[in-house]
């Protein structure tokens, strides 16, 4: 019988996710809304840094729960640790995003007695006429985080080469910036599952003004070693994050922040 090991919240949190199963008949054109973020943008500093310090630091040995066995070596062809489903639409990106972090983060946050899960948008209850892809919310409910995704094999979504641009970078944060703005929820991902971002409405101590910053991109092949940090990393730091403070009040003029004619 092949040998396995038990994978409990602390190991799961540092595994990569699996590759997607992307069908060679998949959609064609982009799906970035004409939203577009105007005001100030700046780097998340110490982001990384941050989330491992998070990861090192918590006390993960308090719960020793098995949430799945892993094979030592690689998984047979058949697997359900490998990817069987094809995908081809946002939608079924979302499906796999929801299994591979949704599912696997709400298990964790559970183990870890944090009372806190992902969820389709309309489980918040919130009064908002959009909806987003992706929220985590509490119990009360509250949401604390919401997210969007878009498919990652269409060239206007590559979130890396779009953060060298900045018109297309502020295109490409748009949407979930307004998320983020509409709902005063200060924290937001924006990921096509291949490549994340992870954002934030910061308050600037200094002069009193609000300011999105955004991670690194993080990639979803990356596995935890030190100094590189795992996408389920990074968000059980943003939900550590978002519980302790998650809603940002008295932010400037929708109009000085959110533009929806092109500026490309």
């Amino acid at each position: 019988m092949p040998r396995s090991k038990a994978v409990t919240s602390k190991l799961a949190v540092q595994e990569r996710l699996p590759d997607l199963n992307v069908s060679d008949t998949r959609t064609k054109s982009s799906a970035l809304h004409q939203i577009h973020y105007i005001g100030p943008l700046f780097q998340w500093p110490y982001f990384c840094t941050d989330v491992e310090t998070e990861f090192l630091n918590h006390p993960w040995g308090n719960n020793r729960h098995h949430l799945y066995r892993r094979p030592l070596g690689e998984a047979s062809p058949h697997s359900l640790l490998k990817e069987h489903c094809l995908v081809g639409n946002e939608i079924g990106v979302q499906g796999r995003w929801n299994t591979h972090v949704g599912e696997v983060m709400s298990a964790i946050f559970h183990e870890q007695q944090f009372d806190l899960t992902f969820a389709d948008f309309v489980c918040a209850g919130e009064d908002y006429s959009k909806n987003p892809d992706l929220a985590l919310i509490s119990a009360t409910p509250n949401t604390l985080v919401v997210g969007e995704l878009k498919t990652p094999w269409i060239k206007h979504h590559n979130l890396s080469k779009a953060a060298r641009v900045d018109a297309k970078h502020r295109h490409v944060l748009g949407q979930i910036v307004e998320y983020m703005y509409d709902l005063e929820v200060k924290y937001g991902i924006m990921s096509t599952y291949d490549q994340t971002v992870f954002l934030r409405l910061y308050h600037d101590p200094t002069n009193g003004g609000w300011q999105v910053q955004y991670s690194p991109v993080i990639y979803h092949d990356t596995s935890y070693s030190q100094g590189n940090v795992t996408v389920r990393q990074c968000i059980w730091f943003l939900a550590q994050r978002a519980h302790a403070d998650h809603t940002a009040r008295n932010l400037p003029p929708k109009e000085q922040w959110i533009t929806k004619k092109s500026s490309l």
